[in-house]
C-alpha cells in the first residue's frame, strides 16, 4: 500500500493537503508530516503537529537541510509531497537528494500554481524552473525514481490577498507586468480542491 510523508504540513498548502490526506487515509498504509525539532520546540507549531497526530500523522522529525537525517525518515515512504513556501524552494535539492538515496519512487515539488513550463523566463519562477530541472536529471539518472507537478492554477484564495509586488504590479506608477496575452483566459483552484 501506498505511503506519503508530506513536508511543510502546517503551511498555507500544506495544511490543505495534510486535511485531503486525512479525509482520504484509508488508501494508504501510513501518513507522515516531516518537521524539524525547532518547530516541536515552538509550543504554538506542536500544538498544530499534536493535532496531526491525532488525526492519524506519523510526526517524523528530521534536520531539514541534513541528507543523511532526511533519508532516515524518507525510507519509511514510499511518496514525499513538498509544500514548502516560496522561501524554501530552492532547498528541495536536498529533499531530492534524499528521496533518491532513500528509495522514495516517487516525489512531488512544491509546484502549486501556473504552469511554469510556459513561463521559464519569467524571474518569479526561476526557482521552480531549476527545481524541475532537478527532477528530471535525477530521474534521468534513478530510473526507480519519478515526479510529478501539480500545475493547478492560481488559488482563489491568495489571488486578491497578497501585495501587489508579487504580480509584479507597481501601484505608484500605476503600471504592471502582464505576462503573456491580456485576453488570455486563466484557470484558477482553491484550497479545497
Amino acid at each position: 500500500m501506498t505511503s506519503v510523508l508530506l513536508i511543510g504540513a502546517t503551511g498555507n498548502i500544506g495544511s490543505h493537503l495534510a486535511d485531503a490526506l486525512v479525509r482520504h487515509k484509508g488508501q494508504f498504509s501510513t501518513i507522515g508530516a516531516l518537521t524539524s525539532q525547532s518547530s516541536l520546540d515552538d509550543a504554538e507549531k506542536k500544538k498544530t503537529y499534536d493535532a496531526l497526530a491525532e488525526k492519524g500523522f506519523n510526526i517524523e522529525v528530521a534536520q531539514i537541510d541534513n541528507k543523511e537525517s532526511l533519508i532516515e525518515v524518507f525510507k519509511k515512504y514510499n511518496n514525499v509531497v513538498s509544500a514548502v513556501g516560496a522561501p524554501g524552494i530552492p532547498g528541495q535539492t536536498v529533499f531530492i537528494d534524499a528521496a533518491v538515496e532513500a528509495g522514495v519512487s516517487r516525489f512531488y515539488p512544491s509546484e502549486f500554481g501556473s504552469d511554469t513550463n510556459q513561463l521559464q523566463n519569467e524571474p518569479v519562477y526561476a526557482g521552480k524552473v531549476k527545481i524541475q530541472q532537478y527532477l528530471k536529471e535525477a530521474a534521468q539518472k534513478n530510473p526507480q525514481f519519478s515526479y510529478t507537478l501539480f500545475v493547478n492554477g492560481a488559488f482563489m484564495e491568495w489571488f486578491f490577498t497578497l501585495p501587489p509586488s508579487v504580480y509584479d504590479i507597481d501601484t505608484k506608477n500605476h503600471t504592471a507586468n502582464v505576462i503573456g496575452d491580456l485576453n488570455a483566459k486563466i484557470s484558477t483552484t482553491s484550497f479545497h480542491e
